[in-house]
């Protein structure tokens, strides 16, 4: 899940957009790797293709069994669709501008059910499946699809490492707080325009202000890996990476 917010007003981290602030959120709450050697190596093994490299010996490449598992398990999730899945950033950021940083990782859950894994597998079977044609269905049925948006703050640095990104933050320790809502309005996302709008859109979590800068290894990494994919999509489509407006401010009219 890529949330961009626009119109958000104050100096940013990166230069590249100056009035958004972006969320990203993966369908699983912690990651399979913590350092970066080994990230490298599983991602070259796995960028070799066939299923042999990918689902047997890129796991290997991790040098725990907890490890392996939390990375099949990230892979192998059944999702029939993006619009009932819970959503975490995995990642820490920072919250505010307090000395020493207070610390949360955000989760997005839905209120519309989760289907089961029956329902989830009777769904992927079914004849022309997509996700994205599964979120047009959805947003057909409903006037609108919301989620709850929610922080758990940080507690210690055995508990709720900023660093290790493996560790899950148990919430019966770190207890998630509610602090708004996202409402998606019935639209048509299968037209053209929509999906040119989308593919252009440049995400990072370092489009921010520096009271929510992102922090650990992983979102380090991060910083320029994100740039680096952009820039390379954007070359890929012809197109000139833009930042989207909500509303034009006054100085840059």
């Amino acid at each position: 899940m890529a949330i961009k917010l626009m119109g958000v007003e104050g100096q940013k981290i990166l230069s590249d957009e100056r009035f958004t602030q972006d969320f990203i959120l993966i369908n699983h709450p912690n990651f399979f790797v913590n350092d970066l050697k080994d990230y490298i190596e599983v991602l070259r093994k796995y960028l070799e293709g066939g299923f042999w490299n990918q689902w047997v010996l890129a796991p290997l490449r991790l040098r725990s069994l907890r490890l392996i598992w939390i990375a099949l398990h990230v892979n192998l999730t059944i999702a029939s669709s993006p619009l009932a899945r819970r959503y975490w950033s995995m990642t820490p950021y920072k919250f505010g501008d307090g000395r020493p940083p207070y610390a949360v990782k955000y989760t997005a859950i839905p209120k519309l059910p989760i289907p089961g894994l029956l329902q989830r597998i009777r769904n992927l079977l079914a004849a022309n499946f997509s996700p994205k044609r599964a979120m047009q269905e959805m947003l057909e049925r409903h006037e609108e699809v919301r989620f709850d948006f929610y922080i758990q703050s940080f507690v210690d640095s055995r508990s709720t490492p900023i660093e290790d990104t493996s560790v899950e933050w148990s919430e019966e320790i770190a207890r998630i707080d509610r602090v708004a809502q996202i409402v998606i309005p019935r639209q048509d996302i299968m037209s053209e325009e929509r999906g040119k709008f989308c593919e252009n859109l440049s995400f990072s979590p370092w489009h921010s202000l520096p009271a929510h800068k992102p922090l650990g290894l992983i979102n380090r990494v991060r910083k320029r890996v994100y740039l680096a994919i952009s820039d390379h999509r954007h070359d890929l489509n012809g197109e000139k990476s833009h930042e989207p407006m909500a509303k034009e401010p006054e100085e840059i009219r």
